[in-house]
């Protein structure tokens, strides 16, 4: 993960490859994520956040969608945050080692 962003410019196809619905890492993570909501999905903290994201999404889409759409939503919201965060610690890493030239 740490060269997503070294020799490459990142593009909307770069991720999709790396990361898409076809790919091994959204295949691995999606059921990592159904395993972990199985467990958890009846607690009611739970509950509540899915039904705040339910009628949420209800206003997008028109209708309530599944539990397969809110997993494919952590996903992409974690995936998001974990590539926001590899940025900006990258660029951060870059402006220490230029601070101390």
């Amino acid at each position: 993960m740490t060269t997503l962003f070294t020799k490459n410019q990142m593009s909307s196809e770069i991720l999709k490859e790396m990361f898409g619905k076809e790919s091994l890492v959204y295949s691995k993570a999606i059921n990592k994520l159904r395993t972990l909501w199985m467990r958890v999905k009846d607690e009611e903290e739970v509950k509540q956040i899915l039904s705040f994201w339910e009628k949420s999404m209800e206003i997008v889409y028109g209708e309530t969608p599944g539990e397969d759409l809110f997993l494919s939503h952590t996903y992409l919201a974690t995936l998001v945050k974990l590539i926001m965060y590899l940025w900006f610690n990258r660029n951060s890493a870059n402006r220490s080692s230029i601070d101390k030239e």
